[in-house]
């Protein structure tokens, strides 16, 4: 099951995209087709992954919804198969400042000291998280063991941060200085600390830069500095990077164009940005109409301008 869409009303009820919308960059986009979780609650937040989506109340406790399968809901449960129709608590007394944006079956959050804590796991994923018997391993891969982390848990030496967002196979974050981190899978060079290794704790992306903001696709990383210029390094078999070519780059590379956004937002294989001019780029994969043109183009692996019309 691919990533879905969840919003918040502004009561603070949660609705999650019922089914997937495909649409006609010819045409004005149709509505999604969302649909209310069914709970009392009422949300500051909410993220939504694999099959599985999460919120925090205003007090920062989180509930998750969806499939449970190891330990994705971090209120404990594992089965495999297992899919809770209502959220659910969390297994754990912290309480929450921020969600994760992004994620596959990992599911991670900064507590309010700053420090992150995850859950879940993903195939093929290494989390940096504390061995705790029984339940989770700083050391393995899905194949080999059929359980992640049941509940929250502490990333291990880890700064505090004010923002974290996951990829298929890894995380990274931003402290209050703009510095960035990642840990977990690294053979695409995702960790943008100039290798390819499996990090088990967050090491420091190279470069020195300081980030205002980051996202994350699949196997790629995408990040913007004060001044408005973005950055993107990992995997960039589709043009993913919008650094021209297909080259990966293990260190944050500058996106082609000498554009200046103020927002990014990635897909699993495409990014998009908003200008300081108000336009909306985008460059990676264009399958199913992603970079907002005719996917008979293609993809595109410098920013395109988007064509859309918008009602």
């Amino acid at each position: 099951m691919g990533p879905r869409l969840c919003a918040l009303s502004t009561q603070g009820e949660a609705y999650c995209q019922t089914q997937g919308n495909v649409v006609d960059p010819s045409s004005p986009p149709p509505p999604l087709l969302l649909e209310r979780v069914n709970t009392r609650h009422r949300f500051r937040s909410v993220t939504a992954g694999y099959g599985t989506s999460c919120a925090l109340t205003p007090s920062g406790q989180a509930f998750c919804w969806g499939h449970g399968d190891f330990g994705r809901l971090g209120d404990g449960s594992h089965e495999s198969g297992y899919v809770a129709a209502q959220p659910v608590p969390a297994q754990t007394s912290l309480r929450f400042s921020a969600l994760a944006e992004g994620g596959g079956d990992i599911q991670c959050a900064i507590a309010q000291t700053g420090k992150p804590y995850c859950w879940g796991h993903d195939e093929g994923t290494v989390d940096a998280i504390p061995e705790l018997p029984g339940d989770c391993s700083t050391f393995y891969w899905q194949w080999f063991i059929g359980r992640g982390c049941v509940v929250p848990t502490p990333v291990a030496d880890s700064p505090a941060f004010t923002l974290i967002s996951s990829t298929a196979e890894s995380t990274c974050g931003l402290d209050a200085g703009g510095a960035a981190y990642c840990w977990g899978y690294g053979g695409y060079g995702q960790l943008g600390n100039d290798t390819s290794v499996v990090a088990f704790a967050p090491i420091p992306v190279a470069g020195g830069l300081h980030f205002t903001s980051l996202t994350t696709g699949a196997f790629h990383v995408c990040a913007l500095i004060a001044a408005g210029a973005a950055y993107c390094w990992g995997n960039n078999f589709r043009g993913y990077l919008g650094t021209g070519g297909q080259r990966g780059r293990a260190i944050p590379t500058p996106v082609a164009g000498g554009l200046s956004f103020t927002t990014l937002a990635s897909g699993e294989f495409h990014t998009c940005g908003l200008s300081t001019a108000g336009d909306m780029w985008c460059w990676g994969s264009g399958a199913y109409g992603a970079l907002g043109r005719d996917a008979s183009l293609g993809d595109a692996s410098v920013p395109v301008r988007v064509t859309a019309p918008i009602p």
